[in-house]
């Protein structure tokens, strides 16, 4: 079991992060994103990031960061939240701190799918199944913005009184 649920919020710093830990790509990296070791490269990436847009971002946005990611690492992930956030933005945060580029660990995927399944019920309407116990065998912290998601909060604190006891 694969989920995928993460894209890189800065291309800039995801493609020099990229080429330092693949040298052998660097050149076709460069050749077909862009190069960030030129102004016109680096105002490309940039211009194309979803970061340098945060401020139009007005809808609910769901993050989902697995924190040893070695692909889309979790700075990624905290710059556009601290850029939605700064403007207001209704953004949802949740990281498994168990997890790489793609959650594998069956409880993370069925947390994640759970949390997706309230948060798109919410924007889209439409029902969604109870939380129940799907995030009860999950690592999944949630750092920001569980409010915004209805019943979320809620199944959290349930979640973590049984496994507090």
């Amino acid at each position: 079991m694969r989920h995928r649920s993460l894209r890189p919020s800065n291309l800039v710093t995801q493609i020099e992060s990229d080429a330092a830990r693949n040298e052998s790509r660097r050149a076709e990296y460069y050749r077909r994103v862009g190069n960030p070791a030129t102004e016109a490269g680096r105002a490309f990436l940039a211009a194309r990031s979803p970061i340098s847009r945060a401020d139009a971002i007005r809808r609910p946005l769901l993050v989902a960061q697995g924190a040893n990611d070695p692909q889309v690492k979790q700075p990624q992930s905290d710059q556009i939240v601290e850029a939605l956030k700064s403007h207001g933005a209704p953004v949802t945060y949740v990281v498994f701190p168990d997890e790489g580029h793609g959650f594998t660990r069956p409880e993370n995927v069925i947390a994640s799918m759970a949390i997706q399944e309230h948060f798109l019920a919410q924007c889209l309407g439409g029902r969604a199944e109870s939380f129940g116990q799907s995030l009860r065998a999950s690592s999944v912290t949630v750092l920001h913005g569980a409010n915004f998601i209805e019943g979320l909060q809620e199944a959290l604190a349930k979640s973590s009184d049984e496994n507090t006891r």
